[in-house]
């Protein structure tokens, strides 16, 4: 929220573009986000209703429990398959905007956690964008951005407080076509069918590759960066540890319950079930205890992150000059 107050407080009032703007939230929160961010922004904001037709000039926000996409001339709030465990996700927006705008789209990602951002900023790289990313160095939490460092050959790498300058100056530049200039080299998306089931629906997961960029995608669109489908098996595993437990311990009560109630010759082996079934829940609740602690590796070491260029750090290079659709 801080580093989202600070970007808008600087956005100039005549940004000759639209910015759209993804924040996770609480699916069952109310919507107050806009609210916030709008008494620190000279421009309009506003979260979509239904197809919203996009205007210049407008900061549009995410809803709760909403995918924000941009759909040619309109902006919408839809209920998608989650990305990355969350709804609203970043990879979303970033995908629609370079669908339909293509180079006159600029991506940015700020402060925060896990990857979400990495896979949508690709898209918009392979479709001629701009990658904005703020330093990490400057970043309250710097997984995203550094994610995207590590993966996207990123344009502009620069503190918090520099971007909306550097959006600006970029929104009032031509746009230049770039379809002729860049190398479609690592910019190929390649799937292949696994044998792994969706941690949220169950179906089955294709094992993606963009260029250097791993991914993971079910049937009905569920998506998944390697952190996220880690941490969503990882707690799927478990979840199915504690069903089991449940069965058993359930199992032990019922056979205890009727060892009192049927013929006596049967009772001795009702209690010895009853025993044996409480012994494995409670080796189950031993092995969760001893189950690894499965954290996706979310940061480099700081001395492999890749150093920004002059350029990066530097004013907007002539080579790209685009209005600009930001997250």
């Amino acid at each position: 929220m801080s580093a989202l107050k600070t970007f808008l407080k600087c956005l100039p009032a005549d940004l000759p573009a639209s910015v759209f703007i993804v924040q996770h939230t609480a699916p069952r929160s109310d919507n107050a986000l806009v609210e916030v961010l709008a008494r620190n922004c000279a421009l309009p904001v506003s979260s979509p209703n239904g197809n919203t037709t996009i205007q210049q000039g407008h900061v549009y926000v995410s809803a709760p429990d909403r995918h924000l996409l941009v759909e040619g001339r309109q902006v919408d709030s839809v209920m998608g398959p989650k990305e990355n465990r969350h709804r609203p996700a970043i990879d979303a927006l970033f995908r629609s905007a370079a669908r339909y705008y293509g180079s006159r789209v600029i991506g940015v990602v700020l402060t925060g956690l896990l990857d979400d951002g990495t896979a949508g900023m690709w898209e918009i790289k392979r479709r001629g964008g701009i990658a904005v990313v703020q330093d990490p160095e400057d970043a309250e939490y710097p997984q995203m951005p550094r994610s995207v460092l590590e993966h996207v050959q990123v344009d502009y790498c620069v503190l918090l407080k520099e971007i909306p300058s550097l959006l600006d100056s970029l929104s009032r530049q031509n746009v230049v076509a770039l379809r002729n200039t860049r190398s479609v080299e690592g910019f190929v998306m390649k799937a292949h069918e696994t044998h792994l089931s969706c941690p949220e629906c169950g179906g089955p997961l294709q094992h993606l590759k963009y260029g250097r960029l791993d991914g993971f995608r079910c049937r009905v669109g569920h998506t998944y960066s390697t952190q996220s489908v880690l941490s969503a098996h990882s707690e799927r595993e478990e979840a199915a540890l504690w069903h089991a437990i449940v069965a058993l311990e359930e199992g032990a009560d019922l056979a205890k319950e009727l060892a009192g109630s049927v013929e006596s010759r049967f009772s001795p082996m009702l209690r010895k079930e009853a025993v044996a079934k409480r012994a494995l829940a409670k080796s189950i609740r031993a092995t969760i205890q001893a189950l690894p602690r499965i954290t996706a590796v979310t940061e480099a070491a700081r001395s492999s992150r890749r150093k920004p260029t002059q350029r990066q750090r530097g004013a907007p290079g002539n080579s790209h000059r685009m209005k600009a659709s930001a997250a």
